[in-house]
């Protein structure tokens, strides 16, 4: 098997994702919570059990690049990460402090967009230390966060929405 090195560059078994269950796989991984998953989301409850009574080691913020569309630049974050395990901090507080630099990422991107709504939806959002920071956040910046109160913002929510979609009379597209 070719090592990750050698795959990246080449683009091998390297789709480019837009999904944050994936940064939290990533980070988590970098920090040796989690290597190997054995269930959607183990990595994403690590990283935020780790994160659990941590003050947050401070991180340099991804950079919000690009106009559409935007680009969310992991690599001064990520690289901060790893010298901080190299020079011996805990996964705890760079774990709380990915957290936070996750959720002004997402308050960073919503000004750039001049968004005056967010809704937090997804299955990171039963992340109860990403939301809270997200919601400061976004109150902060004038924005009005919404997040789920009836359903999951998980797959559960995706669900619903498809079976209301469906129930719906059908809207003709003007193509």
């Amino acid at each position: 098997m070719p090592c990750l090195g050698v795959m990246l560059p080449r683009g091998v078994a390297s789709p480019l994702a837009s999904s944050a269950g994936r940064l939290f796989d990533a980070i988590a991984a970098l920090l040796d919570l989690c290597r190997r998953a054995s269930f959607e989301g183990e990595a994403a409850m690590a990283l935020e059990a780790a994160a659990a009574g941590a003050e947050a080691a401070p991180l340099p913020a991804p950079e919000v690049n690009g106009d559409r569309p935007l680009v969310v630049d992991w690599r001064p974050t990520l690289a901060a990460l790893l010298a901080g395990r190299a020079t011996g901090l805990r996964p705890g507080p760079l774990a709380a402090g990915f957290h936070v630099e996750l959720a002004e990422a997402i308050v960073a991107v919503a000004r750039r967009l001049g968004a005056r709504r967010v809704l937090l939806t997804g299955g990171c959002f039963q992340n109860a230390r990403l939301t809270e920071h997200t919601v400061i956040g976004l109150r902060a910046a004038g924005i009005v966060p919404f997040r789920h109160r009836l359903v999951p913002p998980n797959d559960g929510g995706l669900a619903v929405g498809q079976i209301a979609f469906a129930a719906a009379p059908l809207i003709e597209e003007n193509v």
